[in-house]
């Protein structure tokens, strides 16, 4: 079976690992095992160790409450007595709940039996208590109660003892557990060390000698020796293959210098040739270089004149067209002109009606304004009409007032009539002299409004005669402007005939340039074809000079190999 590098790397770590599991398993074992002890010792024995000291102390609380109720009668002595009975009896239950051997079991039934024991001496010493029988009570707990105490506690005491050797037995075995778990895991981890040391030195081994042998070998071979011997290794691997690589490197080095050997002397006789040869080429290259130079500098001269030819005819042609643009543009503008004008005329008769509309209206409000001045002066005389029908009711008000003064107590009514009549004339009076001011303030602003509408009517008639005359003069600029677009469109065909021309010649002129650019273009190529090949034969002479050099070089360093 081949073992590859890889697979022996593979196996040593996975043989280390293997070992590792092992170790590791078996502490894992071992360390549940403790564990297992260890819980035991804590969950039962130290659990009912604890147990027995608190029923001790449960009987300690119990006789002395008790006698504190016997002494003094205290009734929650009583209760203290009961309560320390009743921990007993749950502690017990505690206790029998545990996985208990038949010597704990013993202990356990023989402490209860001098608890019970104990509980029917105190039931009956409490009774005799409340019957105040004090002489009873001290022969039954002398006689009694104490017995069972001392027993009790000397029981409890031995039990106690016993779970101690047997706490001190586990904790003893659990130690040793401990202590030999800790020495198979350090053997186990010094195996596992030494194990991984010797993997790891053999695989170094089998992987180092023969790398070591290539990399001598290699080493005789960089220093020019190809005489070396071929390296032997037995191995399967990448480490046999690679020698078996070096090998067939180390032959075919010995090939190819024996043959480059021989191809070096061949090619510096070669390069000797090539070098006499394109030394000759050189020479005519050169010649033919410089008449084609020639050639193209005459050439551009003809080329540039054609140019300049060219380029006046292009400024000639685009002098045309701009011109020709630009009396276009000029009739367009004309167009536009004539345009406005039209609309300029339409504007100025559309002012003309809206001022004879204008001063119709003006005329109308004239009329209006005078009719509204004769109905204010109608309204003035209505005022002083009521105005003088006012005084007369206050006057007849007043005789009214001074007959009822006369008539006494009868006139009492009617002069209070009167009074108010008065107050009504004097109203309607005030109010008729308000109203008259207002009317005369009226006519004033009528009078004003009437002037300035005459001075309207006076400015729309100078109005209408000037717009008459901008109507006039429109149509006037509306001829000539359709006159100056018609001689524009006459100088802009011409235009455009001279450009049609122009462009015919700067055709003719742009083939010429081309003409004479295409000779350009091939003398120069031809020119530069020649320097090219004349580059490249000088190219090729300093090319032969350095393969000749090389070729004698790559003979002294073939000298330096052993073959």
């Amino acid at each position: 079976m081949k073992w590859s590098i890889r697979k022996k790397i593979i196996a040593g770590f996975i043989s280390v690992i293997l070992i590792l599991s092992l170790a590791i398993g078996i502490s894992y074992i071992q360390l549940t095992l403790v564990d297992r002890t260890y819980s035991d010792l804590v969950n039962k024995k130290s659990a009912l160790f604890i147990q027995v000291q608190k029923l001790n102390v449960a009987v300690i609380q119990e006789q002395a409450s008790l006698q504190r109720f016997l002494l003094s009668g205290d009734k929650k002595a009583l209760e203290s007595f009961e309560d320390a009975h009743s921990r007993y009896v749950e502690i017990g239950r505690e206790i029998g709940s545990l996985t208990l051997d038949e010597e704990t079991r013993q202990w356990r039934e023989e402490l209860n039996y001098y608890q019970e024991e104990y509980y029917l001496v105190a039931k009956r010493a409490i009774a005799l208590k409340q019957q105040n029988q004090n002489e009873a009570i001290l022969e039954l707990v002398n006689e009694k109660g104490e017995a069972l105490i001392s027993g009790f506690q000397k029981t409890a005491e031995q039990f106690s003892e016993f779970q101690q050797h047997e706490l001190d037995d586990y904790t003893h075995i659990a130690n040793q557990k401990v202590d030999g778990v800790k020495n198979l895991i350090l053997l186990f981890s010094i195996s596992s060390i030494i194990a991984g040391i010797v993997i790891a030195t053999w695989i170094g081994n089998r992987l180092a000698k023969p790398i070591l042998a290539v990399a001598r070998a290699a080493g005789q071979v960089s220093g020019g020796n190809l005489t070396v011997q071929d390296v032997v290794v037995h191995s399967r691997d990448e480490v046999g293959g690679l020698a078996g690589a070096f090998n067939t490197m180390a032959h075919n080095l010995r090939k190819l210098i024996r043959h480059t050997a021989t191809s070096a002397e061949q090619v510096s006789a070669s390069a000797q040739e090539l070098s006499a040869s394109s030394e000759q080429a050189t020479l005519g290259t050169e010649q033919v270089a410089g008449t084609m130079q020639n050639m193209a500098m005459a050439a551009e001269q003809q080329s540039r004149k054609v140019e300049e030819i060219s380029s006046s005819m292009h400024d000639m042609y685009a002098g045309v067209l701009q011109m020709a643009d630009q009396a276009q543009g000029t009739s367009d503008t004309a167009m536009d002109a004539y345009s406005q004008a039209v609309a300029g005329n339409d504007l100025i008769h559309s002012a003309a009606a809206q001022m004879d509309h204008i001063n119709g209206t003006v005329t109308g409000l004239a009329s209006i304004m005078e009719h509204l001045h004769t109905r204010s002066r109608e309204i003035g005389s209505i005022l002083a009409v009521i105005t003088d029908i006012a005084a007369q009711t206050n006057l007849l008000a007043l005789n009214a007032a001074i007959e009822a003064a006369h008539a006494g107590e009868h006139g009492a009514g009617f002069a209070v009539v009167a009074g108010e009549v008065r107050k009504l004339a004097e109203q309607s009076s005030r109010s008729a002299e308000e109203i008259s001011t207002l009317i005369a303030d009226i006519q004033r602003e009528i009078g004003h409004a009437a002037a300035s509408t005459e001075t309207a009517a006076r400015e729309a008639s100078s109005g209408i005669q000037a717009v008459q005359s901008a109507g006039a003069s429109f149509t006037q600029i509306q001829h000539s402007v359709y006159a100056v677009n018609e001689q524009i469109q006459e100088l802009s065909g011409s235009a455009r005939l001279m450009a049609g021309g122009a462009k015919a010649i700067v055709s003719s002129m742009d083939y010429i340039t081309q003409i004479a650019e295409s000779t350009v273009s091939g003398a120069q190529e031809v020119t530069a074809s020649a320097e090219e090949q004349l580059a490249s034969m000088e190219e090729v002479y300093a090319s032969a000079r350095t393969l000749s050099t090389l070729a004698e070089q790559l003979q002294e360093e073939i000298q330096h190999f052993k073959v």
